[in-house]
């Protein structure tokens, strides 16, 4: 049993420290050289001879040298034993060092032709805060503990109070905005395996073999994670082309409408964050999370102030419709329960359209709902939930066609219900954004089927819009319609599914898009569809009938605009409240396969910043 040490210990920063991956090496001669090399970022060569009497034998102490690289200058330093020399130059290096490092720091961060601001930025106080969390969570856990082990129960106290101390020690760190993003300044705030340290500490505590208490450590962490969010609309203002553009995202919950709010689902002003699903299988709640759609957003772009104005693009984004219980054991009944509750996800996503459908046309008897739902998962590894979504929209849309009537509340600021007749269609296209080219022909046969079915119904709503839009807008509608086909089995790439988003949008659709969180690739979709609807609101204001081309010049303005949607519209506020740090999990094969994306988006240190704290993001990996 470890002993415990009494409780008004606390934690000192290095009892949660990175495992070192450094291998020891034997003392030598060179070891005081060596250790100055860390100090000063310097690079060592092996030690040649000047004058030596034969190959391979060591020269003459006195002839010996050391040659160092050092800001890609070659040194050379005589023995060892020459100390005013050897000082001299320590001294002249360090200030050279430092004062470089000083100007670096000192340099405004950019990329891309991009600077932001450190509002945007993962910051020290970001990172400090997950660590506080994981206390936390370590200290709601001990309370069950407690009640399973009461003959532990003092050694178990003892334990909260110390963390209770570091907890209090780190309160006045988490307001630290200096920016943070490399590896051994993350590890040095909040080291990657915490959760590993801190449940395994319990469990030697109690005599448990190692593991046994990481499933409840997740689920408590999970727990604290969606009961101190209350799920709030975000509004950013944004300059894009040298003009004023508005981002908006509202949950859908009582924000949304009354409908998911006290008086229909009862979901209030909560949101259902993208670690829920993960809870152990015994930890879920039936109707409120089983059943509810993972991270269910609506995202709007405003020309001007969103007061001002309708939205230039509007969209519902999500996390997967299916994929809950795939951690069940393999049954029948398993399988028939998991398809039941992805159909019950698709009935939300549908419902949600429907809400916005009655709040813009409060005088209709008739809801005709097209909706374009854009599956942004990879048919290499995620095929499975893939199809079963398609399946689940489709038996729920003819369930509420087949129901007659759903009641809806047309204004959230009235009591007033009104009864409505749905007609829902739904399109379900493909875009796999971190797909392997040769393994999507499934993904072209798909998109080609539902772009037949949508066929008729585009070639009405152009023939409507002829007359109630520009000639501009009509012509730019009819010359992105047209280039569709061509993109179809586009992989790897945002191309697709921004296009298909904002032709649908803009032919009066509504439009659904979701990865498996509904956070990372989601996140960039979104930003991909209002940067692409910017663009081509500001051609049509120039009478320029041109479809933007997708591709940004190694030197191009756009991606400017680009990286202030990624960081500025209020994305990564989302992964925020879904993770606790800013973050989007994109280009994992930055290297390879997501090449393309690195250099849309600026080079490594783009990508690298707009990952942020993603080290802390995978609960499965906790």
């Amino acid at each position: 049993m470890p002993k415990v040490e009494n409780s008004s210990a606390v934690f000192t920063q290095t009892q949660f420290q990175e495992p070192s991956t450094t291998k020891a090496t034997p003392q030598s001669a060179e070891t005081p050289l060596k250790q100055a090399a860390p100090v000063l970022d310097m690079e060592i060569s092996p030690i040649t001879s000047s004058g030596a009497s034969g190959a391979g034998k060591a020269s003459k102490a006195g002839n010996s040298r050391r040659t160092l690289m050092v800001d890609g200058h070659e040194v050379i330093m005589r023995n060892s034993r020459s100390k005013t020399m050897r000082k001299t130059v320590s001294r002249t290096f360090r200030k050279s060092f430092h004062a470089k490092k000083i100007a670096q720091e000192a340099k405004p961060l950019s990329f891309g032709g991009y600077t932001p601001s450190k509002e945007v930025l993962l910051t020290k106080g970001d990172v400090l805060a997950v660590k506080a969390h994981m206390l936390e969570a370590t200290s709601v856990l001990i309370d069950n503990v407690i009640e399973l082990h009461p003959e532990r129960k003092s050694q178990l106290l003892q334990e909260q109070a110390r963390l209770g101390g570091v907890l209090q020690q780190l309160q006045e760190q988490l307001t630290d905005s200096t920016p943070v993003i490399e590896k051994k300044e993350l590890n040095a705030l909040t080291p990657k395996d915490l959760p590993k340290q801190l449940y395994s500490r319990l469990e030697g505590m109690l005599s448990l073999e190692p593991g046994k208490l990481r499933d409840a450590w997740r689920d408590s962490y999970i727990r604290l994670s969606s009961n101190l969010q209350q799920w709030k609309p975000i509004e950013r203002e944004l300059t894009l082309g040298g003009q004023l553009f508005t981002s908006k995202l509202t949950p859908v919950n009582a924000h949304f409408d009354e409908f998911f709010g006290e008086d229909g689902k009862d979901y209030g002003e909560t949101g259902l964050s993208s670690m829920t699903p993960r809870l152990s299988l015994n930890t879920r709640v039936e109707g409120f999370e089983n059943l509810r759609t993972t991270n269910l957003w609506k995202t709007e772009l405003f020309d001007g102030d969103a007061n001002d104005s309708k939205p230039a693009f509007r969209a519902f984004r999500s996390g997967a419709i299916a994929g809950k219980f795939i951690d069940e054991a393999p049954s029948e009944a398993a399988k028939s329960k998991r398809f039941e509750v992805a159909k019950a996800n698709a009935r939300e996503v549908i419902e949600a359209a429907l809400m916005q459908h009655v709040s813009d046309n409060p005088d209709d008897e008739y809801a005709i709902v097209n909706i374009i739902s854009i599956n942004l998962m990879s048919a290499v590894n995620e095929s499975g939930m893939i199809e079963t979504q398609e399946k689940a929209f489709a038996e729920a849309a003819s369930e509420v066609n087949a129901e007659g009537k759903l009641r809806a509340q047309s204004d959230k600021d009235s009591p007033e219900h009104l009864d409505f007749l749905p007609k829902v269609n739904v399109f379900t296209m493909r875009s796999g954004v971190n797909n392997i080219g040769g393994l999507q022909k499934s993904q072209a046969a798909v998109n080609k089927a539902q772009i037949e079915r949508l066929r008729p119904i585009v070639e009405r709503k152009l023939k409507a819009l002829k007359n109630t839009v520009s000639d501009v807008r009509y012509q730019q509608i009819v010359n992105l319609w047209d280039k569709i086909p061509s993109m179809l089995d586009e992989t790897n790439s945002y191309k697709l599914a921004s296009r298909l988003a904002v032709l649908g949008g803009m032919l009066g659709m509504t439009i659904h898009f979701n990865c498996k969180s509904g956070k990372d690739r989601t996140g960039m979709m979104d930003a991909e569809c209002k940067f692409f609807k910017y663009q081509l609101d500001l051609a049509e204001k120039r009478g320029d009938v041109t479809i933007p081309k997708y591709t940004l010049d190694k030197i191009d303005p756009r991606r400017a605009d680009l990286l202030a949607l990624v960081f500025e519209s209020g994305i990564l506020d989302v992964a925020k409240m879904n993770t606790l740090v800013k973050s989007l999990k994109i280009a994992p094969m930055h290297n390879t396969l997501d090449q393309k994306l690195v250099d849309r988006l600026g080079g490594v240190d783009a990508i690298k910043w707009i990952q942020g704290g993603k080290r802390y993001t995978n609960i499965d990996k906790m």
